[in-house]
This record gives structure tokens, sequence and C-alpha cells, in this order.
């Protein structure tokens, strides 16, 4: 079966053979098949993930950082190649406190200046930060909000930074409903590594005993060389 260019289901054809010679506008080999196979179900957002490729990270949400967003099935994949096109299918929310505060609250911000994405295939799109400079709305109220102070850099803290699907993304064929829905993000925006664990204790004191083995027998083999009396 060979569906049609939009990966609509409503008009295919197969290449099969009939023996009926009647009259058609397509070649005798192929026939239109119409009418529709019924509605997927819309692809469901599962997580959203903060990733910092760095190594080491940096703290806190800086440039390169990623955010990971996970679907339960194949979706129509729109373009994202810039930050229009990503906020088209997408509005940025918090919860803080049990609250949300988002474009509704006169809290609309953006994570950073800009961001490009990335299908790594049709379930798994990576948005990319390329200026992690918060923007807030014109019309921004920070203060006023059942007395919590709201800014852009709580709301894109994790265990408080959303994500809202924005009625763009359908199953691969089209055949479903937009996709709607929140997901609380989790991960990490980037933790330098400030501690030490036991394995890197135990590499740290064995590269050491190390370094000093090896000096040892180097200044001995210097010693037998140079000091060590001729005929011995």
């Amino acid at each position: 079966m060979i569906y049609s260019n939009d990966f609509s289901n409503k008009s295919c054809y197969s290449p099969v053979s009939f023996d009926d010679r009647t009259s058609s506008s397509v070649p005798p080999s192929i026939r239109y098949v119409n009418g529709n196979w019924g509605k997927h179900d819309p692809p469901v957002l599962l997580r959203g993930s903060a990733f910092d490729p760095g190594d080491p990270p940096l703290l806190g949400f800086t440039n390169k950082d990623e955010l990971r967003l996970v679907f339960d099935k194949e979706t129509n994949m729109p373009p994202v190649s810039t930050r229009d096109q990503i906020d088209k299918l997408f509005e940025w929310s918090s919860q803080i406190q049990g609250i949300d505060y988002g474009c509704a609250s006169q809290n609309c911000f953006s994570p950073g200046t800009n961001y490009v994405g990335k299908w790594d295939n049709s379930q798994n799109l990576v948005i990319t930060i390329l200026d992690s400079e918060l923007v807030q709305g014109s019309d921004y109220v920070a203060e006023g909000n059942d007395g919590v102070v709201v800014t852009p850099e709580k709301q894109i803290l994790i265990g408080n930074f959303k994500v809202v699907l924005k009625n763009a993304i359908r199953s691969m064929d089209l055949s479903s409903d937009p996709s709607t829905g929140t997901i609380l993000v989790g991960g990490d925006w980037g933790t330098p590594v400030t501690e030490l664990n036991f394995v890197q204790v135990f590499y740290l004191i064995a590269l050491i005993c190390s370094t000093i083995a090896i000096a040892f027998f180097i200044g001995k083999s210097i010693y037998i060389y140079t000091c060590k009396p001729k005929g011995e």
C-alpha cells in the first residue's frame, strides 16, 4: 500500500492488477482506495526532561542545555528548526506552590531568547537552548500572585517548569485530533560536581600512589646509574 505525499489516510493506492479493464484516468494496474482507516488517538506527551550535555555541566539554566520531550507514539513531526516554529507547538508555564502560572495569569515567559529543535525520531524531540537569557512578556506581573512573587527565574526551575501543548502535534498519518495536555519537566539543568564520591576518592588515591611509585623508580634508576661505583 502506498500512501499519498501528506501521509493522510484518505487517499492511497495499491499497485495491484485488475482484470475488468474498466476505463480509468489512472494506469490500468492502479486503482485508488477511498474512505479512511479510522482515527488514531492523539500522541500523548509522556515526559519532559532537562539535560545539560556539558562536561563538566554548568550550574543552572545555561546555553546548550536541552529540553527532551518524549511522546507515546509516532507524531507528524512539525518543523522545529526555529524558535517561532517551536512556539507554535508549545506554551511555557509553571506550577509554584500548587498554583499554575503562565500566559493566562500574565506570567508569560520563554526559556531563553533563542532555541532550536530537532526530532531524533517521530517520538523524541530535543530542544537546544542557544541563548539562555529568560524573556518575560511585556505585561508580566511578578507580584500579586496570591502573595507569591513569580519570576521567569522561578518558573524555569526544575519542579516548577511545565510544557503545555498547543494543538499542533498529531499522529503521523494526521488522522488524530491535536494533542493536548501539560507535562511537568524533570531532570536537571546542570549541577557541577562539587563532592568526591567513594570511587573518585579510590582512583585519586591510586593515581597518587602510582605517581609516587614511578617517581621512586626513576629516582632509584638515576642513583644506580650515576652513583654506583664502577665494577660493582
